[in-house]
């Protein structure tokens, strides 16, 4: 069975702990293939950046990092404490040594700063919190390509924009430690949207655009926009056919957009 480290520092964001927590516990009680994860600190209570307190199962001294396959990094605020943890040079080794044997090493949002800061995201790429031009530009001065990107994966490391991303970023470690097909089947008994509700999605998706940008053309009459797309919901495959046909490149465009934001 793969085992996964979730390092908790100080000041980190409940939410991008959490869904490590809870995919990878999916693992074994859902999934193909089941995951062992173990929550590691450098202290014994851990004070959360939204005021929950956590203790880790093991001290970070206490475990045997060689019988690890992956360590996840949620990310966190500086205001709480997060860089006390995230910079410490214990947690840096380890980084360091999970990536000279090509370990699996994953963060969420700010986590980033602590691999780059190891030297492992050195002259590769990575991304980390959007909406701070200040935690790029460190990334940046620590020699990492940044990207602007949701998700970014260079082999072996996985980084991220925000806590938005968190529950992306967990099912990417599990599909790289086990497979795709995993990750789908705890998706299921998570009761993440299948496949055939996302292409439902996108097509209805697909044809309220179609109406909108024709009504702004004046392809249809203001008055008529909502008696045709009830029609078009309702009605025959030659309705859909219909309004599919106008603007095709741009709708096409947008259910494309659509269709990877839901998968």
């Amino acid at each position: 069975m793969k085992k996964v480290i979730l390092f908790l520092c100080q000041g980190l964001e409940e939410y991008e702990a959490s869904v490590f927590t809870d995919t990878i516990g999916w693992t074994t009680t859902y999934g193909l293939e089941p995951i062992e994860l173990v929550t590691v600190g450098l202290r014994q209570k851990v004070k959360c950046a939204w005021n929950f307190t956590i203790e880790p199962e093991y001290q970070l001294h206490e475990i045997d990092d060689d019988g690890f396959d992956a360590i996840a990094i949620p990310g966190g605020m500086s205001r709480a404490g997060f860089y006390e943890d995230a910079f410490d040079e214990r947690l840096l080794r380890l980084i360091q040594k999970f990536n000279a044997k090509n370990k699996i090493i994953a963060s969420v949002c700010v986590g980033a700063l602590a691999i780059a800061k190891s030297g492992a995201l050195q002259g590769r790429t990575g991304t980390t919190y959007h909406l701070s031009s200040k935690r790029q530009a460190q990334l940046l001065e620590m020699g990492v390509h940044v990207v602007q990107h949701p998700i970014v994966v260079d082999g072996n490391i996985i980084t991220s924009q925000s806590p938005a991303t968190a529950i992306n970023v967990a099912f990417t470690l599990i599909e790289k430690l086990t497979s795709r097909a995993n990750v789908e089947r705890i998706k299921e008994g998570m009761g993440f949207a299948p496949l055939y509700r996302s292409i439902r999605n996108v097509v209805l998706f697909s044809l309220i655009t179609d109406l909108l940008f024709q009504e702004v053309f004046h392809l249809v009459p203001r008055a008529e926009v909502p008696n045709v797309m009830l029609h078009s919901f309702k009605g025959s495959r030659s309705a859909l056919l219909k309004h599919g046909q106008s603007l095709g490149h741009l709708k096409l465009l947008i259910s494309t957009i659509v269709a990877v934001s839901y998968s």
